[in-house]
């Protein structure tokens, strides 16, 4: 892993080719794949790894199982998943759960990545994660096409955003729990 920036960053840095090229290539490269973590770039190509605690896998999970009855209840086709990478103004962000219709995310399947952000972006937050670094998450997964941005603490307690603010409980999902701590 030089300190070189590939020649298609530095050609056109920031634009969404670039920031797709250097995606592909860090997906694609044996190097990058022997590191733990989930990686994450930023417009400039900066890589950033985030370890994870086992109470951020678990409350992943959970997130995931209370998405699929809820989603059969209400009638909606789609599929929750976890760590997919979503093309923002800013990079290649890989929010721990999103919930996608069947349509995004077959058009995410054949590129890789999804262009337009999933329905919902959730995340889990570690204790490493600042209230300015979700502030800016939020945005870039609403600037790309989110209806809906969940924030999971580290007490398993819910936040629900719309563009417009915080709201009490998801428009999509109404029944979600406000709180995942104990089920």
């Amino acid at each position: 892993m030089g300190s070189r920036l590939p020649d298609y960053l530095t050609a056109t840095p920031g634009s969404r080719e670039a920031m797709l090229a250097h995606w592909d290539y860090l997906c694609d490269s044996p190097e990058y794949a022997k590191i733990e973590g989930k990686f994450e770039t930023t417009i400039d190509g900066r890589i950033t790894v985030s370890p994870a605690r086992t109470k951020h896998s678990l409350f992943q999970s959970r997130i995931v199982r209370l998405l699929h009855p809820l989603e059969n209840a209400l009638g909606l086709r789609g599929e929750p998943l976890t760590e997919s990478a979503i093309l923002t103004a800013d990079g290649v962000k890989v929010p721990d759960v999103a919930w996608a219709e069947k349509s995004e995310l077959a058009a995410a399947l054949e590129r890789g990545v999804f262009l337009k952000a999933p329905r919902i972006c959730v995340e889990v937050l570690s204790p490493g994660n600042s209230s300015r670094e979700m502030t800016e998450k939020i945005a870039l997964y609403f600037a790309a096409g989110s209806d809906e941005v969940w924030l999971c603490d580290d007490d398993g307690e819910m936040q629900f955003w719309r563009a417009t603010g915080r709201v009490a409980h998801s428009p999509l999902f109404p029944n979600f729990p406000a709180s995942i701590a104990n089920l």
